[in-house]
């Protein structure tokens, strides 16, 4: 994965918008397995591995979903 996708992952994370929204699936992983080596970290239980994929998982957390305007903001950062 290229450091731009990268970079641009991790300024969509720090949105306030993005509060509440889990990236999962090949991805996720992707990013776990960086930052546990960053921090120099394993996990109980291994981790699979980590694949390449043409889409982006994510979960949205119902607290999101349920709020009319949060849900719209949230929309517009994902436009950007």
């Amino acid at each position: 994965m290229s450091d731009y996708l990268l970079d641009g992952i991790e300024e969509i994370a720090r949105q306030p918008e993005a509060e509440g929204v889990i990236l999962t699936g090949g991805l996720g992983i992707l990013l776990k397995q960086a930052d546990l080596k960053k921090r120099k970290q394993s996990t109980a239980l291994p981790m699979p591995e980590a694949r390449a994929t043409l889409d982006i998982d994510m979960f949205v957390r119902i607290q999101v979903i349920r709020d009319a305007p949060r849900l719209k903001q949230f929309g517009e950062m994902l436009d950007r």
